[in-house]
């Protein structure tokens, strides 16, 4: 969860939170996973892109829901490759703490539904487990396990101790919590967040793993961008 700007469009509202496409990122996701593929590779394209969007949405509104109950504040959500919910002006350390924490919960929450689901219209054991794509399965099954793997794998993700994802947040607030400055919280958590950032993008390139060397270098940019302004 971050706050930032796109070129949004406004799809509706959820909770009484505004729900927003971020049309730029979420067509470089939809290019990356449709580009050049067969036709079976399409559609698991789609499944990710469908399954993508709904992961992301849970989680950010995991988020929204948490910033409600703590400010009594209604926020804006933004879906794209990621997405982030607006925060409202500041909250204390433990309420961010919290709010940070509240976004892979739901993703979990999402993920664990959609296993349970799994188990009712998929009952042949010779498909699992549902983090595993097989060949030849329909649209919806292999929606379905993208639901599950997204949701799980990128709130697992999204824990990892480096800003801006909401484990590097989380540990920064906690820090502030136990008593560190929030300057030396920031300084703490950036060095941090880089050398995470170093070394799966090291790993990324010897194993060839695209989306975890984009996700690596946007995390790189974030903490370098922060480290100009404060130094490292």
């Amino acid at each position: 969860m971050v706050n930032g700007r796109g070129s949004r469009f406004r799809i509706g509202n959820i909770a009484g939170h505004d729900v927003y496409v971020d049309l730029v990122m979420m067509g470089i996701f939809a290019l990356f996973v449709l580009w050049g593929r067969t036709r079976e590779e399409m559609a698991l394209g789609v499944a990710w892109l469908v399954g993508g969007f709904l992961s992301v949405l849970v989680h950010e509104l995991g988020h929204a829901e948490a910033i409600r109950r703590l400010t009594g504040r209604y926020t804006a959500v933004v879906v794209g490759w990621g997405g982030y919910a607006v925060l409202p002006g500041y909250v204390s350390p433990r309420h961010d703490l919290r709010i940070s924490l509240a976004g892979p919960l739901a993703g979990f929450l999402l993920g664990g539904l959609a296993w349970l689901l799994f188990l009712v219209v998929v009952p042949d054991r010779s498909a699992w487990p549902p983090l595993v794509f097989y060949r030849g399965e329909s649209i919806w099954i292999l929606t379905l396990r993208s639901i599950v793997w997204l949701s799980i794998v990128w709130g697992a993700v999204n824990l990892v101790p480096a800003r801006p994802l909401d484990g590097g947040q989380a540990l920064r607030a906690l820090l502030v919590i136990l008593g560190v400055t929030p300057f030396s919280a920031r300084r703490i958590t950036r060095r941090l967040g880089m050398a995470v950032a170093a070394a799966a993008a090291v790993w990324a390139l010897s194993e060839r793993e695209v989306f975890v060397g984009i996700l690596a270098l946007l995390v790189l940019f974030s903490n370098f961008e922060e480290a100009r302004v404060e130094g490292f």
